[in-house]
């Protein structure tokens, strides 16, 4: 946030101080001395990013104009960026792949863009990539229900990706930790923001709960061969006395 901040600040500033550096004599900041700085806006991603374009905005002094961007990574090159007038992108493949560990929701990728400017002068501008699950469950979802009251739960999930395609969603349910998970043919899932299935609209009568039984859900999404999903479970309780 403290690194967001302080480009929003030298932006802002940019009109005043990058385009005409006699407007504030006093402003020396380290970045705008060397004659302009890097940003790049596409810092979340998902992992299905993997092959998408990823946008860096380019600020100069007059007169001064970026030649050239390398792309670093804990002190090495893997590759450069392509270079349009103010602004330069490169595909994200150049990360690597994206691979979360069982336990994982997210992982950070650090990056640094190092820009030559035809005035001699190089910036180092250092970012960090954040690389998240494409679905994600809702809070929300509830964690015990009433056996008869299954018929009227819903389950909440949300889509995120910078750029890439879903290909299609599903809910995949089983019960108890040793079962099976069966698919479901659901064909309208929202494949983008946020969504929500009722379990009524589900084949979970086919796993023929019990009180006491624990329903594993499982949201997956799909996009070319690669798939991003999540699990979460509910406590199968007893109904309460009506009085």
């Amino acid at each position: 946030m403290i690194k967001t901040l302080k480009y929003i600040g030298i932006a802002i500033l940019s009109a005043g101080v990058l385009t005409s550096c006699d407007d504030d004599d006093s402003f020396n900041n380290e970045t705008v001395d060397l004659g302009g700085y890097a940003y790049l806006t596409d810092q979340n991603l998902s992992v299905f990013d993997n092959n998408e374009t990823l946008n860096i905005d380019i600020f100069t002094q007059n007169g001064v104009t970026a030649e050239s961007m390398e792309l670093l990574q804990d002190g090495q090159s893997i590759g450069t960026a392509t270079i349009s007038e103010n602004s330069a992108s490169f595909n994200s493949s150049v990360l690597g792949s994206f691979t979360l560990e069982d336990d994982e929701t997210s992982t950070d990728y650090p990056l640094t863009l190092e820009t030559t400017y035809s005035n001699g002068n190089t910036s180092a501008d250092t970012f960090t990539i954040g690389v998240e699950e494409a679905i994600s469950i809702s809070d929300d979802n509830i964690a015990t229900i009433e056996l008869d009251s299954i018929d009227n739960a819903s389950l909440g999930y949300s889509i995120f990706t910078n750029s890439a395609s879903i290909d299609s969603v599903n809910v995949y349910l089983k019960r108890n930790a040793n079962g099976t998970y069966i698919t479901n043919n659901i064909s309208d899932f929202p494949e983008s923001g946020e969504g929500e299935i009722a379990l009524s609209d589900t084949n979970y009568s086919d796993l023929n709960l019990a009180v006491n039984d624990t329903l594993y859900y499982r949201f997956a999404a799909y996009s070319g061969d690669l798939s991003s999903a999540q699990e979460s479970t509910i406590i199968i309780i007893e109904p309460e006395d009506e009085e």
